[in-house]
C-alpha cells in the first residue's frame, strides 16, 4: 500500500497560509511562520479550502508508520504517532496543533491555525442585488466575505460574534467538509476569523464600536444597527 503524503500548514490572523517545512521547529518554537513566504496561488488556495475539514483519529492513522505503539501517559494509554523521524507525538497533541486536514486522494495536508481555519480578506456589496432585494427584506445576501482565492460566504451581519479580545467571527456555511458530522466529530459550528484589514475597508458603511454601558460591540450596515453578541466559543 502506498503510503499517503504528509504537509503542514499554518494560517495567521491575516489569512496567509503558510507552508511548514520544520514541524519539530514549529511545534516546539513558540515563533510561527512569518513574512511575505506565504501561498498566494488562488487555484491551490481554492482547492485546499474546499476540501478542509476537521482532523481526526481516522486520518491520522491512516499515515501513521507507528500505529501499534503506544506510550504511557498521565491520564491514562494515549497513541503515539511518528510525524518526522526526530518527532513523536500523542494523537491528542497532534490534533491540538493541526485540529484540521485537507485531503487530496492519498495526499493529507494539516492544518494549524492561530484563530479559526478562515479568515476572511475581502468584502463585496453588490449594490445592483440590493434594489432587488430591497422588496424582499433580503439584505443579507447582497453582500459577500470573500477568502482563499475566489471563495465567498454571504455576509449575516446578524451572525457576527466577537470575542472578549475584540475579534470578529462570521459563519462558515459554503465549506461543505467542515460540518461533516461523525461519531467521532458532533456537529458544530464552525466560524471564520473577520480579518482586520476587512473593517479598514468597510469603514465608511460598517461602523463598530463599543457601547458605554453594556460593553457590546455594535456596527451600523445598511443603514441597520446590529448588536454583536459575545462568543463562548472562541
Amino acid at each position: 500500500m502506498v503510503a499517503a503524503r504528509r504537509y503542514y500548514y499554518y494560517l495567521n490572523e491575516r489569512g496567509h497560509l503558510f507552508h511548514i517545512f520544520d514541524v519539530k521547529g514549529f511545534v516546539q518554537s513558540k515563533q510561527k511562520p512569518a513574512g511575505p513566504a506565504y501561498l498566494r496561488d488562488g487555484v491551490f488556495l481554492d482547492f485546499f479550502y474546499q476540501r478542509l475539514q476537521r482532523n481526526s483519529l481516522t486520518h491520522i492513522t491512516a499515515c501513521n508508520n507507528n500505529n501499534n505503539n503506544n506510550n504511557k501517559m498521565s491520564g491514562g494509554i494515549s497513541e503515539s504517532i511518528i510525524v518526522e523521524d526526530n518527532l513523536v507525538m500523542t494523537v491528542d497533541q497532534f490534533l491540538q496543533f493541526f485540529p484540521y486536514v485537507s485531503l487530496c486522494g492519498k495526499e493529507k495536508n494539516f492544518l494549524s491555525v492561530q484563530d479559526a481555519p478562515v479568515v476572511f480578506t475581502d468584502y463585496n456589496f453588490n449594490s445592483e442585488l440590493k434594489e432587488k432585494k430591497e422588496k424582499e427584506k433580503d439584505l443579507d445576501s447582497v453582500a459577500t466575505l470573500s477568502f482563499a482565492g475566489s471563495l465567498q460566504e454571504p455576509f449575516q451581519p446578524s451572525a457576527l460574534t466577537v470575542t472578549q479580545a475584540g475579534k470578529l467571527f462570521h459563519p462558515i456555511t459554503t465549506l461543505k467538509y467542515l460540518h461533516r458530522t461523525t461519531a467521532e466529530q458532533p456537529s458544530e459550528s464552525v466560524k471564520g476569523l473577520v480579518g482586520a484589514q476587512v473593517g479598514l475597508k468597510l469603514g465608511f458603511d460598517f461602523l463598530c464600536e463599543e457601547q458605554n454601558r453594556d460593553g457590546q460591540y455594535m456596527i451600523e450596515w445598511n443603514g441597520q444597527k446590529y448588536v454583536i453578541p459575545y462568543s463562548s466559543d472562541q
